[in-house]
């Protein structure tokens, strides 16, 4: 029998819909495998650069808070020399303020660069340990409430604050266990000894020493 031309030609497109969709098909199976290989891979990088990001974010901010006790302590131990009944006059913190900027002309730079940490550390810390931050930020106030509270005190209040951040880079980054309890008073103990030993390596000792003795 002879094969009109129509069906003939309808024949030939069957047959190339069957070689496109087999073509189609192979090219599907070859993908959708590298589609999911590609974003497990994406997913990994942006994994392993949210990590890196937490790492520097916490370390930066550690450091940062690091470079401000020092000057932090002595404003605050001539706060508590200087104030009176009704707190601290503006020419009494112009007063305090004077040595500590002859004495740490890097505390405005430290400061902001404190700040800058604290906020990027922000961006990366789970919102429910936000606080945390606000923690060590108010530990580091420089011109707290209550002038009377001890130096030393607010030295345990910023080891403390320091310590729970630690302990939250630990768990949250690290994927470890906080640090034993006793952690806290040695890194008081540690930052006390630094802190008298920079004082008396810029020669501070005899400065607060005179600044004291001026006090009514």
């Amino acid at each position: 029998m002879t094969e009109t031309p129509g069906t003939n030609h309808g024949g030939r497109i069957s047959v190339w819909l069957q070689q496109a969709t087999a073509w189609a098909l192979g090219v599907a199976a070859a993908t959708i495998p590298l589609y999911f290989t590609l974003q497990n891979d994406r997913e990994l990088q942006r994994s392993e650069l949210g990590i890196a990001d937490q790492h520097s974010a916490y370390t930066d901010v550690l450091n940062a808070a690091d470079e401000l006790i020092l000057p932090r302590y002595v404003r605050w131990d001539l706060m508590k020399s200087a104030e009176g009944e009704d707190g601290l006059n503006l020419t009494q913190r112009g007063e305090i303020e004077r040595p500590i900027a002859e004495a740490f002309p890097e505390d405005h730079e430290n400061t902001i660069a404190f700040e800058e940490a604290a906020t990027r550390l922000r961006l990366v810390i789970p919102a429910e340990d936000a606080g945390l931050i606000s923690a060590l930020t108010d530990s580091l106030n420089p011109w707290p409430e209550g002038a009377t509270v001890a130096p030393l005190d607010r030295v345990s209040a910023y080891t403390q604050a320091k310590l729970n951040l630690v302990n939250e880079f630990r768990e949250d980054v690290l994927g470890e266990e906080a640090l034993p309890a006793d952690e806290g008073e040695k890194l008081n103990a540690q930052a006390l000894e630094a802190i008298s030993f920079q004082a008396a390596l810029r020669g501070l000792e005899a400065a607060l020493a005179e600044f004291q003795e001026g006090q009514p």
